[in-house]
């Protein structure tokens, strides 16, 4: 109910300002080799409500070691292909590494924060190819497993905050993400198996003379599922919380 409610706000104020409606999915596996390596990663797909003006498909393989019972180390490789209809298209190529802890337990819920850097190659047609650095911050908090709806099939609530900070101004991306606003649910289908609904506020710089900002309205489902049930703790619910 509440999805659809967001819908229809973003269908009215798409109607009134310049702003992008997508939806994105994806799918996500974890196999953990022993207590502290694990692999995995996830594959989607991306578009947008009005059209098909623009579309993405991604594979990103991870790898994971659990330094602390806080702090995970992650890297990972990401291909994204990208195809827009008024402009041309790319592939992107990444690299990135991730710091992500999860501190303090407050009871009711954790706090968590993760630091990423990324290192990108960009393949144009027609175009002069490029590179690009860029950081990432991300802070949020997720509930607690909420059992009211049952004890086999909790639900959990997430908001999270990411800022982009990019390291070279010349590159010739179409939009250069600024920062997001995350707000999920999740529902634990069993052991192995969960889902989380996702509204990701997103404003990004349109990358034209102007220099102007679009706000964007996306809405994701992602699905995981896990090979070593027992692990999955609400400190693995974190790591890789974002999509792009």
């Amino acid at each position: 109910m509440v999805l659809f409610c967001l819908l229809g706000l973003a269908e009215i104020e798409d109607s009134q300002a310049q702003t992008d409606n997508q939806i994105w999915s994806n799918f996500a596996i974890k196999a953990p080799l022993d207590e502290k390596f694990s692999i995995g990663g996830d594959a989607g797909i991306r578009g947008l409500i009005s059209g098909r003006e623009w579309s993405q498909i991604l594979i990103r393989p991870t790898a994971t070691y659990r330094a602390h019972k806080l702090l995970k180390v992650s890297a990972g490789l990401a291909l994204f292909s990208t195809f827009n209809v008024n402009t041309y298209n790319v592939n992107e190529f990444r690299l990135n590494q991730d710091f992500n802890l999860t501190w303090p337990d407050l009871g009711w819920s954790k706090l968590f924060f993760r630091l990423r850097f990324e290192e990108r190659w960009f393949y144009y047609q027609d175009r002069v190819n490029n590179f690009s650095l860029r950081g990432r911050i991300l802070g949020g908090i997720q509930s607690r497993d909420l059992t009211f709806l049952g004890e086999k099939r909790p639900i959990y609530l997430k908001m999270m905050l990411e800022g982009f900070i990019p390291f070279e101004r010349d590159i010739e991306e179409v939009f250069v993400n600024n920062f997001r606003w995350y707000f999920a649910l999740g529902h634990r289908l069993s052991k192995d198996w969960r889902y989380e609904v996702h509204y990701i506020r997103q404003i990004s710089k349109l990358f034209d003379s102007s220099g102007s900002t679009t706000p964007q309205n996306i809405f994701r489902l992602r699905v995981f599922y896990s090979l070593d049930p027992k692990e999955e703790q609400i400190d693995d619910d974190v790591i890789n919380p974002d999509g792009d």
